[in-house]
């Protein structure tokens, strides 16, 4: 019996040495390891043309491509976990590691209490209901598996001052000439 028990100790031992990377479900018996994946993510934004001279062909094709997103706050969550905040470095682009499954990218405004709070205490006027379906919108999905790329890729596309920060405002201003 002692040595049983002893067994059992040196067992429980050993499980404990990677428990970061198991996940328990139901008990004991039931534990299931979930390895992590660094996923790399690099975010273009485009700038949108607000009004003014037209730009040139040339103008508009250097636009078009798009820069690095610096800095950008944007949350990736699971199908049915928790989100997780991420910012990009001046290049535009964040890791993170994630278990295979679905994920769903939200900008700051989505997601982000403190970008909420603030968007909620300006002046702007917002129609509710458009602004909480517009919310629950992913502005870009993708999944985590043993065959996907680490590599995820996506552009955002800001709007003009003018316009406000999110869609369905209704007190925008005119645009510019």
């Amino acid at each position: 019996m002692n040595k049983l028990l002893s067994l059992l100790c040196i067992l429980a031992l050993l499980s404990c040495k990677n428990s970061e990377k198991k996940v328990s479900t139901e008990g004991t018996k039931n534990e299931v390891q979930k390895e992590t994946k660094t996923v790399t993510f690099s975010i273009q934004v485009i700038q949108p043309y607000c009004g003014g001279a037209a730009p040139s062909d040339e103008m508009e094709n250097i636009r078009m491509k798009g820069e690095a997103a610096q800095e950008f706050v944007f949350y990736v969550k699971a199908d049915n976990g928790t989100p997780m905040k991420l910012v990009t470095t001046m290049e535009g682009s964040a890791t993170a590691e994630l278990i295979n499954g679905g994920y769903c990218v939200k900008e700051g405004y989505k997601s982000d209490p403190e970008m909420i709070k603030g968007l909620e205490n300006s002046d702007w006027e917002f129609d509710q209901e458009c602004y909480s379906q517009w919310k629950e919108q992913c502005n870009h999905a993708f999944v985590v598996s043993d065959t996907s790329s680490n590599q995820i890729n996506f552009t955002y596309r800001p709007r003009c001052g003018w316009e406000g920060p999110v869609p369905c405002i209704t007190n925008t201003g005119f645009p510019p000439p």
